[in-house]
């Protein structure tokens, strides 16, 4: 192994510049570059942000129509009146107020299909949201048992 001292003035000033560039490779490999990938990563995240900003303003644009408010109670009569008369009279629910906004609608079994179809006509005419949502298999294919709790918008926290 060689001594600094006894190496020439050449070989002390290659070893210098390697440690300079070996030095400058570790700030890149340690810094420089995680930076620059955490700038592009959340540059990317706020163009899709403005991405999904600029198709919701258009869906909201191409869909203006304004849904109903309602009570817990004209909810209540509008659901199990929608229920009662449609394709789902002959699956037995049950319906009740569990809490101030909240309704509760549980199904032992009930076509998933059908189901999803009247959800979406009733969020399209009624301002309501889905505070939580379960869906289990059944034996029978196509037949869920369900669990909703939906939500009046005045209510959210």
């Amino acid at each position: 192994m060689m001594n600094w001292s006894t190496m020439s003035q050449r070989e002390q000033r290659l070893l210098q510049g390697l440690g300079g560039v070996l030095v400058l490779l570790v700030l890149y490999v340690l810094i420089y570059s995680p930076w620059m990938h955490a700038i592009e990563a959340k540059q990317q995240r706020l163009e899709e942000k403005k991405a999904t900003y600029l198709w919701m303003k258009t869906q909201h644009q191409q869909h203006p129509g304004v849904r109903k408010l309602v009570n817990e109670s004209q909810l209540l009569s509008l659901i199990a009146h929608d229920l009662d008369t449609s394709a789902f009279k002959s699956f037995p629910y049950h319906l009740q107020q569990t809490g101030e906004h909240r309704i509760l609608l549980t199904y032992e079994t009930v076509p998933y299909v059908a189901f999803m179809a009247w959800l979406w006509d009733l969020s399209t005419h009624v301002q309501v949201s889905l505070e939580q949502w379960t869906a289990d298999r059944t034996a029978v294919p196509g037949l869920v048992k369900l669990r909703v709790i939906f939500l009046l918008p005045y209510a959210r926290p």
